[in-house]
């Protein structure tokens, strides 16, 4: 009967065990295993709030509605929802076709108070040319007047929080 003697050394922060024959050094000490998961515990919260959401940027709400000019719809336009500039939010953009239009490009308007510039094209007789700039058919001359585009007087808020709003504006 051999008589089984273990020495425990430990040697420059690591532990060896001596028995009769051999010495042998865990493959995974306590230090380094607790050093192991402290390392992984920090990694999964560094991954979980690092790099996995993406850049949000303002709120945005998605706005639609109709269009009319002297109690016709606008066929062929385009209509812009302008925030201050000191407030450094994008302008957002949508056709009007038809004398509908749905702003949801990048999410909708930025929540916030706009200035709201709309433009009508006269859409010429017989035309069936689609013009990819405008989103509909190729744009005749302007008919809308400044007063609701390049000096707007026209304003719209966009509440925070809210859902899809509808607004419809009806030019005289």
């Amino acid at each position: 009967m051999e008589v089984l003697l273990q020495t425990r050394i430990t040697f420059r922060r690591v532990t060896y065990f001596l028995d009769n024959n051999s010495i042998h050094r865990p493959v995974l000490g306590t230090g380094t295993l607790q050093l192991f998961l402290l390392c992984l515990v920090v990694f999964s919260l560094i991954a979980a709030t690092c790099g996995c959401r993406k850049n949000q940027g303002p709120e945005r709400i998605v706005v639609f509605g109709s269009v009319t000019y002297k109690g016709k719809p606008v066929i062929n336009g385009l209509i812009r929802f302008v925030p201050d500039p000191s407030l450094g939010l994008p302008v957002a953009v949508a056709s009007i076709v038809n004398g509908k239009y749905r702003v949801d490009s990048h999410g909708g308007v930025p929540a916030g108070t706009h200035s709201v510039q709309i433009e009508g094209y006269e859409t010429p007789e017989n035309t069936t040319t689609f013009d990819p700039m405008s989103g509909g058919l190729a744009l005749g001359p302007p008919y809308i007047p400044d007063k609701y585009n390049k000096q707007t007087i026209l304003k719209f808020t966009v509440p925070s929080g809210s859902g899809p709003i509808e607004k419809n504006f009806d030019l005289e």
